[in-house]
């Protein structure tokens, strides 16, 4: 994992009771001296600091009973004296001890941050890079095997011709083929060949007739714009909204002089005198009470005390009072404000209604004398229409009986005449078809006795080839089909000769390849055992350097503390409760602050482990982000920012000993922080 010596946390040890030293001559590492008691150094001290002597080096003897500093135990300031005395030395105790624990947390920030990783899969080389196949055409050797077979055909006639012997001039014999039918339709004659035609002297029965619309006139022409003297009945309209008032003009503010009741408030000062007052009563009655333990003024003490008590009491009664008079005014200005403001109220809401009111009547006023001015133009322009159309109307039913009466005399007309010419047509069509008819059934009857004589050779001819033809097809399909079997024959064993190979070539591939992958998956597997090692001991420094920068955190507060018990001791108690607070804050954010610097591994990223998830948004490569509180304050206090460990990557997620997920932030492009 790392080629420097590891480091091993004081608080990691097996053996319970076990001391654990910083060995100071080996800045490394720390040793173990198998000795019982508290963590420290191998020269016998607790951080720094020798544990003998419970006032941390302060001697005591009968020459100097005062201990350290050589302070009087009847000094009346003794303990006071004392106490600031031993917390001192705490102080300086706490830095020796923070001093420490930084060099600790320096040494495993060294380790963490100087670790080197190992790439196990660095070195893994192909198990398929050497394999070599060496193919070969298993089907190079083979022959078709329809070569050398004779067609079925072979040797055989056409079934219409005849094979005759020639003798050549040279003396040679030779077979020609002689056709052996006849053409049945060679002497055949076109028996339409004396046809006439009988339309040749076909007259044009339309060649005289006149048109009979030549003389029609447009009874349209006279026709005239009925509404062209029209008026405009609106021209003359007014704009009844024209002389409205605005109604809303005159209103007032009636919020406007207020008086704030409030002004003249003022501040009752007599609780905070009697507050300061009694601390210093306080502090007064300690010093009294310590003088009074040296003798037996005591009794004059503690009855100045009772004094003290009982005039405490008195101005505490008359504070009291004066918080119930300043409370009495407030009541007083605040409810005379609220009458105020609902009179004022009710009084603009009155005005608004009254102006509203005027406004709606004058617009209803207004709107009544527009809509009966808008009707009697309406009206007028209506009549008038009605007058025009009329007469539009009647002038159309004019013109539309004499264009009808025109129409119905042309219609006439052309019925006439289409009625002669129809006849005359009729009877010449009549004359032409008897003829032609004559004339075809003549035609008919002499092709149709040829096509018997010829039909009937025909189909004595056509039989016998036929017949000839049938017997030939067949015994070219016996031939066909002996030689087709014996062709599939030899098919058939030459494929199973050629797949028998290619199984036995694909089955030694198959074999390499297995071997190939079991190497392979082997590299792989102690590749990653190694590489889940080494993430495994990563994880376990993390969290060796989280728990060392948590112990000086541990001892900033200690310190803080020291320095807030000193501030006790002045006697400001409101200064060391505000100070504890802001230091246990600024002690918690540090810590924070050093782990997210110096850890990237952050403990507690197990979902399981938070509380009030909520998802802010997103990353910019798409990572959810979430704001959450960790159930358990070990893991931090307050609400933070980051992901969970089940929606991320899994390699920036490590399993921890205990069972849950830690994240490396280093590898996402989410922040971890405290918001």
């Amino acid at each position: 994992m790392s080629n420097k010596k590891k480091k091993i946390s004081p608080l990691k040890h097996g053996l319970s009771g076990m001391n654990h030293h910083h060995d100071p001559s080996d800045p490394n590492g720390y040793v173990d001296d198998g000795s019982t008691g508290d963590h420290g150094y191998g020269d016998g001290t607790m951080y720094g600091y020798s544990a003998s002597n419970e006032n941390y080096g302060a001697t005591s003897s009968s020459e100097n009973p005062g201990g350290a500093g050589g302070l009087d135990p009847n000094d009346p300031d003794y303990l006071m004296n004392t106490g600031a005395a031993n917390n001192q030395q705490q102080i300086q105790d706490a830095l020796d001890n923070q001093a420490t624990m930084q060099g600790i947390a320096n040494d495993s920030y060294d380790a963490f941050a100087n670790t080197q990783f190992t790439n196990f899969f660095g070195n893994l080389q192909n198990p398929y890079a050497g394999i070599q196949t060496d193919f070969q055409n298993l089907g190079a050797g083979y022959g078709n095997v329809a070569d050398g077979m004779r067609p079925a055909t072979a040797g055989m006639s056409s079934v219409m011709e005849d094979m005759q012997l020639t003798i050549n001039r040279d003396g040679t014999k030779s077979y020609v083929a002689r056709p052996k039918y006849q053409n049945v339709y060679a002497d055949a004659q076109n028996v339409y060949a004396g046809a006439q035609n009988v339309y040749a002297g076909a007259q044009n029965v339309a060649a005289g007739m006149g048109n009979y619309a030549a003389g029609a006139q447009n009874m349209y022409a006279g026709a005239q714009n009925t509404f062209a003297g029209m008026s405009n009945a609106y021209e003359g309209l007014q704009n009844q909204f024209a002389g409205m008032e605005n109604a809303y003009a005159g209103l007032e503010n009636q919020y406007e002089g207020m008086e704030n009741r409030y002004e003249d408030m003022t501040v009752d000062m007599r609780a905070a005198d009697f507050q300061a007052q009694q601390g210093q009563q306080q502090r007064a009655n300690i010093m009294q009470g310590l003088r009074g333990a040296a003798g037996s003024s005591g009794i004059a003490g503690l009855a100045q005390a009772m004094a003290g008590q009982g005039q405490l009491q008195a101005q505490q009664q008359a504070a009291g009072i004066g918080q119930q008079e300043r409370q009495n005014k407030m009541m007083a200005a605040q409810e005379g404000a609220r009458i105020d403001m609902a009179q004022r109220g009710e009084a603009s809401r009155l005005a608004s209604q009254a102006a509203a009111g005027t406004m709606q009547n004058q617009a209803m006023t207004r709107q009544g004398a527009a809509q009966l001015q808008g009707q009697q133009a309406q009206a007028a322009m209506a009549n008038q229409m009605a007058s025009r159309q009329g007469e539009m109307q009647a002038q159309q039913m004019r013109m539309g009986g004499a264009a009808q009466q025109q129409q119905l005399q042309m219609q006439g007309a052309a019925a006439l005449q289409g009625m002669q010419f129809q006849g005359a047509s009729e009877q010449q069509r009549m004359q032409l078809a008897g003829a032609a008819e004559q004339q075809a059934m003549m035609l008919s009857g002499a092709a149709q006795q040829q096509q018997m004589i010829l039909g009937g050779a025909q189909t004595l001819q056509n039989q016998t080839i036929g017949a000839a033809q049938t017997l030939q097809s067949q015994q070219i399909a016996a031939a066909s089909q002996l030689q087709g079997i014996e062709a599939q024959s030899a098919m058939q064993n030459q494929q199973m000769q050629f797949q028998g190979a290619t199984n036995a070539q694909q089955n030694a591939i198959a074999q390499n390849n297995l071997i190939a992958q079991g190497a392979w998956a082997a590299d792989m597997a102690s590749a990653q055992g190694a590489m889940d090692v080494q993430g495994m001991e990563f994880g376990q420094q993390s969290t060796l350097l989280g728990i060392d920068y948590a112990n000086l955190a541990g001892a900033n507060e200690a310190v803080q503390m020291g320095y807030s018990n000193e501030l006790a001791y002045a006697g400001l108690e409101q200064g060391v409760n505000m100070q504890n607070s802001a230091n246990q804050q600024s002690g918690q954010n540090n810590f924070m602050q050093m782990i997210g610097m110096a850890l990237p591994y952050i403990l507690g990223s197990d979902k399981r482990l938070k509380k009030n998830i909520s998802k802010i948004g997103e990353s910019p490569s798409g990572l959810n982000i979430y704001s959450f509180e960790y159930k358990d304050s070990k893991y931090g206090k307050g609400l933070f920012q980051g992901v969970m460990s089940d929606e991320i990557p899994q390699e920036a997620v490590v399993q921890m000993d205990n069972g849950y997920d830690a994240v490396d932030y280093s590898k996402l492009d989410v922040e971890f922080k405290q918001i």
